[in-house]
Order: C-alpha cells, then sequence, then structure tokens
C-alpha cells in the first residue's frame, strides 16, 4: 500500500508558480499596484505557505497519512521564488520502542511505549516561529537612487505588517514618471514579490501605495531581521530606479513627523548614494513636551570605522521661510559602528510645537570627518497613503437623533502641513449652525474645539484647509482622537456625529463614498442609521461593492439587506449579499446592461432594507462613468478576452483552500450562503426562498427557508402526518448545493455562475429519498414578441408592455449568444415558418451568419443559426498552441492563435511527447 500511497502523492504535488495578472480596476490619482499571487504550494486543493510542514489527507478510503510528511519547499525561478511540494515517507526515521510490545496510537506514525512520550518526527524541524510581536509593527526604508543619475536619496518607504498582511507607501522627494513596479527581494536579489502598477502612467507620481497579502512566515522572518529590500522599477529603469533596505521603525507607531536627509556634496563617483532618515515622536511630562529624535545615515559613518574612534557630529535645528533662525543645536560625538543618533528636545516651547506642526523647521546633521559633509532636510508631518475618514450618524451623536440625516468627511495632510477636509452632509432636520472638528476631552463634560468649519459650507458640502494646528491636532488625527460633530438650530449640541479614523490604503477604497441616509427614502425614514459605500466596475463589467453602515444602536444583528436597482421604479432590481454586522462586501455578476447606462446617469439607487423598515431604511444614489453598455454584448464573445482567458489560471483562494474557476462551495460564515469561484472573484450569495402559501409555516433546524405542514419528531422532520416513521430516513441529499434536505422542504437550486435560479423549484419527496426539480411553467403572452420584457434580468417569465425601450441584448455565456428581440417595426409574420429576426435582418430556418454588431462590424469568429425560431450564437473553439506564449501570432482573418514557424515546443508538451515515444517503445518490447 505504501508504494501506491507514495506515487499519489507525487502526482498530486503541484507548484505555485507565477501567474498572469488579474484584469485591473480602473485607475485613480495616486499611483497604484496590482497583486500577483502569493507563492506557495498547492496540495489536494489547499493552500500551504512556503517552509509549511504537514501530514496529507488523501481522503476515503486513505484518510492522513501519518507516516508521510509534506513540505512546501522554497525554490528560485528566473530569479522568482516560487514553491514546490516534496512529500517523503518519514516511518523510517521513527525511534526504536526500548519496551517488547510496543502499541501504535491512533493518528501517530511511530510505535511506542506504554509509558514513553511520543515524538513525532514530522516536527523535528518546525517551521519559523510567529514574532509575538507582529500583529503591528511599522519599518521603514531609505530610497535611494541606483540608476547612476542623481546617486541622491529620492525617497522614504513605510511599511505596517499586521498580521499576515505588509501595507507599503513609498512617498517619493520628486515625482517619477513612469512608475512600473514595486518588487521585495532578498539578499541574493531573488524578487519574493512584485507589485506591477496597473498601467505605466507619463504622470507624475509622488506616492506609491500598495499592499502585500498572505505574507509567507519565512518573509516575515526576513523582514524582522532587515534581510529585504523594497525596489521601484520605471519603464526608463526596469531594473529598479529607487532602492532600499527595510528597517524595523524602533519609534514604531510613535512616530509623527520625519525628514529625508540630503547630502550637500554630490556622489556621482561612489557606489552608493548618502543620505538619512530623521523620525519623531513626541513626548509629555504633564504640560511639558519633549521631541525624540532619531537620525539614521547611510552610507556615512562606514567609511571612518578604521580611521577614527568617535566623530564630532552637530545638529542643528531651523526655522525655515522668511529669515532662517537657529532654534536648537546640539553637539555630540559618535562612534562610527554606531548605526542611529538619537537626542531629545527637552521642554519644547509653544511657539516651537506650532512651527513643528506646521512644517517650519529644518533639521542639518553635520559630520566632521576627514571629509565634512552636512545632510538637511525639511521636518514633515509623517504622509503615507493611509485615507483619514469619519462617518456621520445620528446614532453617534453626543445625544442620539433620529432624523434620518448622515455625512461623511475625508481628511488629508498637504504638501504645507495643511489639513484639508472635505465634508458632506445630507438630511438635516433644520439649518446648519456649526461643523466643529473636535480633540480629546479637557475636563469632565467639556470637550476641546479645535475649529469650526461653518463658513465654508454651502449647499451640503465644506470643503477647505485649515492651517492652524498644533501638535496636539496632528498627534489626535494620527491617533484616531479626532472628532466631526454637526449641530442645527434643532439640535445645539449636535445632530449627527462622527470619528476621524486612519485607515490603510485599500484600492477599491481609495475615492470619496456615497452617502445612505434615511432622508433620501420616500417618504423620510427617521432613523440614527446612516451608511457609506463603495463602488467600481472592472472590465469584466463586474460590480464590486463595499457598505458599511453606522449608528445602529441596539443589538440589530444582520436583520440588513442591500439591494440595487434603476431609478425610483425599481426597474432590474438587484438583492446583493447580506450584511455581516454593519459590513456588506462582494461582487455582483450579470447585471443588465440598463443598470449600467443607469449609472452613468445617477439613475441607480443603492438602498438597505431592514427588519423593521422592509421597504427600505436608507438609500443613495449611485455613479460610476462605464461603458459596460456598450461592450457588455461582446465582452465575453471577443478574440481579445478568450485569448488572455487561454493564459490565465482563474482560480480562487478562500479561507486558505484553493478552488478552480467554475467551483461552488458553502460559505464559511454562513451555510445560507452559498459561493462560487469565477475568473478568480469569489461570488457569494444568499440563498433565495420560494414562496410560501400556507398560513402555518415552520423553520426546521438547519434550514435556510421556512416550509409548510413540518411536523419535528425527535431528530427527523416529518411533512406528512400519517407518513409512518420507520419508512422515514435522514432526508434527500442534493449534490448541487453538497446539502440534506428535510422532507417536505422546496428550494431554489444554486447555479454558478448566474447564482441561485428562481425559474425552478426543487423539493425533498417524502418516503423516496430523491430530489425532485421542476421547471416553472409561464404564462402565455397576449402581447407581440417586440412588446415582452423582462422586469429583472433573474426573472423566468416574459411580461408584457406597452413599447420595448431596452436596447437588445446578447447572454454574457462564452459559449452561447442568444437571439435578439426584434425591434419596432419588424414584421414578424414569417417567424411563423420557422425563420429569425437578429438586428433587424431575417434570416430563414438553418441558415448560418456572422452577427455585426456596432463598432466592431462582423464577429468572424462568432456563427449564428436559425433554427426553429430561434437564434443562436457560438464562439469558435479554440486549441492552446504547444508553444511559448511569446512565439504565438493571430493571423489576420484567423480566429485562433498559432505557433510561429520553427518555434519550439513547451518543455511540458516535449516531456509528454517523450513519455509517449517510451510508453510505445515499451509496448512494443
Amino acid at each position: 500500500m505504501w508504494p501506491i500511497c507514495l506515487c499519489l502523492l507525487i502526482l498530486q504535488s503541484t507548484v505555485f508558480a507565477d501567474r498572469a495578472d488579474r484584469v485591473p480596476l480602473k485607475e485613480h490619482g495616486v499611483q497604484r499596484v496590482k497583486n500577483r499571487l502569493f507563492p506557495g504550494c498547492s496540495f489536494g486543493g489547499f493552500v500551504h505557505e512556503l517552509g509549511d510542514t504537514w501530514n496529507p489527507d488523501l481522503g476515503s478510503p486513505f484518510g492522513i497519512l501519518h507516516c508521510v510528511r509534506c513540505e512546501c519547499l522554497t525554490i528560485t525561478k528566473k530569479r522568482r521564488v516560487v514553491g514546490k511540494t516534496k512529500c517523503q515517507n518519514i516511518k523510517r526515521d521513527c525511534p526504536e520502542p526500548l519496551c517488547k510490545e510496543p502499541v501504535l496510537l491512533p493518528g501517530q506514525c511511530c510505535k511506542t511505549c506504554p509509558t514513553q512520550e511520543y515524538s513525532n518526527p514530522a516536527n523535528s524541524e518546525g517551521l519559523v516561529p510567529e514574532n509575538p510581536q507582529s500583529h503591528h509593527q511599522e519599518f521603514y526604508s531609505l530610497l535611494t537612487d541606483v540608476s547612476f543619475t542623481t546617486k541622491d536619496v529620492l525617497g522614504r518607504g513605510y511599511f505596517t505588517l499586521e498580521e499576515s498582511v505588509l501595507r507599503f507607501s513609498i512617498v517619493c522627494e520628486r515625482a517619477l514618471l513612469e512608475v512600473t513596479s514595486v518588487q521585495f527581494l532578498d539578499a541574493d536579489s531573488n524578487i519574493l514579490y512584485e507589485q506591477n502598477a496597473t498601467q505605466p502612467t507619463a504622470a507624475a507620481s509622488m506616492k506609491v501605495c500598495g499592499t502585500w497579502e498572505h505574507i509567507p512566515r519565512v518573509y516575515k522572518a526576513a523582514l524582522l531581521s532587515g534581510g529585504l529590500r523594497a525596489v521601484l522599477t520605471t519603464e526608463s529603469f526596469p531594473d529598479g530606479q529607487l532602492e532600499g533596505t527595510i528597517h524595523v521603525n524602533e519609534l514604531d507607531s510613535q512616530e509623527i513627523f520625519s525628514a529625508v536627509l540630503h547630502s550637500d556634496i554630490s556622489k556621482l563617483d561612489e557606489e552608493t548614494a548618502s543620505g538619512g532618515i530623521t523620525m519623531i515622536s513626541l513626548e509629555k511630562n504633564g504640560d511639558i513636551e519633549h521631541a525624540i529624535f532619531l537620525v539614521k545615515l547611510h552610507n556615512v559613518f562606514e567609511k571612518y570605522q578604521k580611521q577614527l574612534d568617535t566623530i564630532p557630529v552637530t545638529i542643528t535645528v531651523s526655522r525655515t521661510g522668511g529669515r532662517q533662525q537657529r532654534i536648537n543645536i546640539i553637539n555630540m560625538q559618535i562612534i562610527p559602528q554606531q548605526a542611529t543618533i538619537r537626542f531629545r528636545w527637552e521642554a519644547m516651547t509653544n511657539q516651537e510645537l506650532r512651527w513643528l506642526a506646521r512644517q517650519q523647521l529644518s533639521l542639518s546633521v553635520n559630520v566632521q570627518g576627514a571629509l565634512a559633509e552636512t545632510f538637511n532636510g525639511i521636518i514633515k508631518i509623517k504622509q503615507t497613503c493611509t485615507a483619514f475618514r469619519a462617518a456621520l450618524s445620528g446614532g453617534d451623536a453626543l445625544i442620539s437623533s433620529s432624523t434620518g440625516a448622515g455625512g461623511t468627511a475625508d481628511f488629508s495632510i498637504g504638501d504645507n502641513g495643511a489639513l484639508l477636509y472635505r465634508i458632506h452632509i445630507m438630511g438635516m432636520s433644520s439649518p446648519v449652525t456649526a461643523i466643529t472638528i473636535e480633540g480629546e476631552t479637557i475636563k469632565q463634560g467639556q470637550i476641546r474645539i479645535v475649529s469650526n468649519f461653518v463658513r465654508s459650507y454651502s449647499d451640503g458640502w465644506a470643503e477647505g484647509a485649515f492651517h492652524k494646528q498644533n501638535t496636539k491636532e496632528v498627534e489626535a488625527l494620527l491617533s484616531n482622537k479626532l472628532f466631526i460633530n454637526v449641530a442645527t438650530e434643532r439640535f445645539s449640541d449636535g445632530e449627527i456625529r462622527g470619528q476621524v479614523v486612519g485607515e490603510m490604503f485599500q484600492e477599491d477604497r481609495s475615492e470619496f463614498p456615497f452617502l445612505l441616509t434615511g432622508s433620501e427614502m420616500e417618504p423620510v425614514v427617521r432613523t440614527p442609521i446612516a451608511g457609506q459605500a463603495w463602488i467600481s466596475i472592472n472590465k469584466l463589467c463586474q460590480i464590486h461593492y463595499e457598505i458599511i453602515l453606522h449608528g445602529i444602536t441596539g443589538n440589530r444583528g444582520n436583520e440588513f439587506v442591500a439591494v440595487i436597482y434603476a431609478d425610483t421604479t425599481e426597474q432590474h432590481k438587484r438583492n446583493l449579499i447580506t450584511f455581516n454586522r454593519n459590513r456588506a462586501e462582494g461582487t455582483a455578476i450579470g447585471i443588465s446592461k440598463y443598470l449600467f447606462q443607469a449609472m452613468n446617469n445617477e439613475y441607480v439607487i443603492l438602498q438597505i432594507n431592514s427588519k423593521g423598515y422592509p421597504a427600505g431604511e436608507i438609500r443613495g444614489k449611485v455613479t460610476v462613468i462605464n461603458n459596460c453598455q456598450d461592450t457588455y454584448e461582446l465582452l465575453m464573445q471577443s478574440d481579445e478576452t478568450n485569448n488572455e482567458l487561454d493564459e490565465v489560471n482563474f482560480s480562487c483562494v478562500y479561507e486558505r483552500k484553493e478552488y478552480e474557476d467554475g467551483a461552488s462551495w458553502t460559505s464559511a460564515f454562513d451555510s445560507c450562503v452559498m459561493c462560487s469561484c469565477q475568473r478568480s472573484m469569489v461570488v457569494c450569495d444568499r440563498m433565495l426562498c420560494p414562496t410560501v402559501t400556507c398560513e402555518n409555516t415552520v423553520q426546521l433546524e438547519g434550514e435556510c427557508c421556512p416550509s409548510c405542514g413540518v411536523v419535528s419528531t425527535g431528530e427527523i422532520a416529518l411533512s406528512l402526518p400519517d407518513l409512518a416513521q420507520e419508512e422515514v430516513a435522514s432526508g434527500c441529499f442534493f449534490e448541487a448545493d453538497q446539502k440534506w434536505h428535510a422532507y417536505a422542504t422546496s428550494w431554489h437550486p444554486y447555479i454558478p455562475p448566474f447564482g441561485f435560479s428562481s425559474c425552478a423549484l426543487c423539493s425533498c419527496v417524502p418516503g423516496k429519498n430523491e430530489v425532485s426539480c421542476t421547471r416553472s411553467t409561464c404564462l402565455t403572452l397576449t402581447c407581440s414578441e417586440d412588446e415582452q420584457w423582462r422586469a429583472n434580468p433573474t426573472d423566468c417569465c416574459l411580461q408584457c408592455r406597452a413599447k420595448s425601450t431596452e436596447s437588445p441584448t446578447i447572454s454574457s455565456t462564452m459559449t452561447e449568444m442568444r437571439g435578439l428581440q426584434p425591434a419596432d417595426g419588424v414584421d414578424t409574420s414569417k417567424k411563423q415558418e420557422g425563420g429569425c429576426y437578429f438586428k433587424k435582418e431575417f434570416f430563414s430556418n438553418g441558415d448560418d451568419w456572422h452577427p455585426k454588431v456596432a463598432p466592431f462590424g462582423s464577429l468572424n469568429c462568432i456563427t449564428c443559426r436559425c433554427k426553429d425560431g430561434r437564434s443562436k450564437c457560438g464562439r469558435k473553439k479554440c486549441l492552446r498552441p504547444a508553444c511559448p506564449r511569446r512565439a504565438r501570432v493571430q493571423e489576420p482573418g484567423e480566429c485562433c492563435l498559432k505557433c510561429v514557424d520553427g518555434a519550439s515546443l513547451r518543455k511540458s508538451s516535449t516531456k509528454r511527447l517523450r513519455r509517449k515515444k517510451a510508453s510505445k517503445s515499451a509496448k512494443s518490447v
């Protein structure tokens, strides 16, 4: 049995190689980068980190092989680190028992004596231990120019590690053109991780933001030991223009101000640039504040290690602007091996603190060695890609109010240190009298007012810049201790209020959110709740949404449901996934073309329904500029899209388990939610319950929908009173959702990628242990075909309407494109002979043609056929060429890619041919 099991292990071992990048979301102002799949090993559908060891589970009938140890090894391919699974038999490593009759304990590999402590050889090497301080830790890097152009310090990198997520912000001293990627390298210059820019841009970028998710533990260890480097590449310098080693930030999250120090001497003749970073924190002792300075110099003291025992250093803090004024001078002796200069500015005055907060101070470090050198820099507020936001609601006011009002606010730090604000409020019950930014509590019941922005308020918006900040406000902003309060004539203490919270960079939440309030309902709903929503549309015309509710009072749990529809008539209504507490996030597919068109014109409503307000509690208008109404028909049929699909692995990772494209499963958090993998995107839908017509309904344990006439008796549920208990088993198992269903229960089947189908109804037949599914029967309509339409894309049956206002659509499935309804004025009498109308053209029964879609013209790779009055279209299927991607071409007029003449076969294809030849030779022998 062991050789067979070991062969199975070898066959199942796979490698996570580099994969093609996912289709990016739309571009935003600051240059952003997109993720590449993290390296690791895939085994049996589960994803393992680099360095992981485990006992494989082959499932029934083998189960867990306790005497086999698998390990995710680190290998390098073309400077890129990938994972490779290696499994081996560890039974031979078992220690020899010292007793005559050893026993094999359940779940163990080696036999042991009854009194002997068990030692598993699979754990002899162990894994990289987790750092107990790695829950939240900050790092920094000094980025120098390595392109042999300036040899200067050009930027600072901020890195924050939270669990297994590393978020980074690279702030450049001068704008860089055509940023292409951010790379993380190890000591051997291997690329451990790379995030490519969504597209090279000619626009200048001062900040580059991104996130490294699922960072392996072995990389965490290298990060903590200073073994990783950050590299910023551009189109002009693909191997890197800025580079710096990542170090642990000794001040961690206490850093408030910083300065990048530039040398006053040109270093074009040296291999590396000289420069430094200053990190500053504040320390308070009663009413007296002190500043802690940490100065890190790069490529400065190393040259003096063999020449001098100590180096004289003079540090000067001066005021900038107007007449330069020296504020503080510190002299000290530095040991060449000393990596950090640490000093303390005692008892700063209020005027000095104001200069510091308003970026009016500079720092210079004069090193008096054999070659006198001075490093200078402006002290600035810590500027990362962190977004500071506040959600305003009546439920969060000092005295809770229920008026249906709400608001949202964004804050950022300007180049000159000013606090830039943008506040949007709506639905106030009376005129606004104050919009204050508030700090900490001075005394019990007294709140410190920082400033009042009401003068900049007009028509629901307040925008401007606050220049009179002190260190208190800066420190409060970075530590989430500021609040926004909006007072009105009716609520003098505040009608809505919210806390300003710093959020690490997230691509989908980089723009100003849409505001959801009860004042937008008709009639107005007086609720303390308000919401924020971020909506984006990718190239595949899939809508990604994130909704957060604020001001929820009491224990309202998961009672909210999000709905999106076009204008107030609720046409093309689509239910989104229900909330998990106060948050909902997901991806909606299969949206109608009309809904995309309405999003361009602010005719789309995002509404939140609840148990107390089933017709809607809050809502808001959503606008997302897109061209999906034009490309919707061709999205899945275009040659370009399908050629890309041939090259990309569209698997998904959900809760550390890998799923193939098209696979479906039950959500790990809610058994009434089904998820599916759709081109690398996890899409989840809540179960759609059928309509129950009986008066007495019951909710069975384990069932998601109510049912009629079900009686619970012990451990089983009976739907018929006269059904003998001994004839009843445990219910029916339905393969589609992999669930057991009780007798007499009904449900709509789950059909990925379309979700739950309301066009079919399945039920568990009592006494037969089988599932019966029937399709809905539609009524015969009396109107003509051009007057028939679907009120909702998920509806099964057509309805009659006065006149069609929709443009014809093509199904978005890859394998089939159904015929379009005839437009107004088309003679439909010929259809009685079995013919078809397609875009106002008539085709006889059995005709074939290539569809014409403006502005693309004739789609020669798609063929349509008319059969019995219905037209069906399908794209020509192409085989993947057996040559490298760079050797493939698509000749004019051809639908499929082909290999250029003389192109070599892939290695995998060559190996398969060799195995086939060897097999034939063996058979002949």
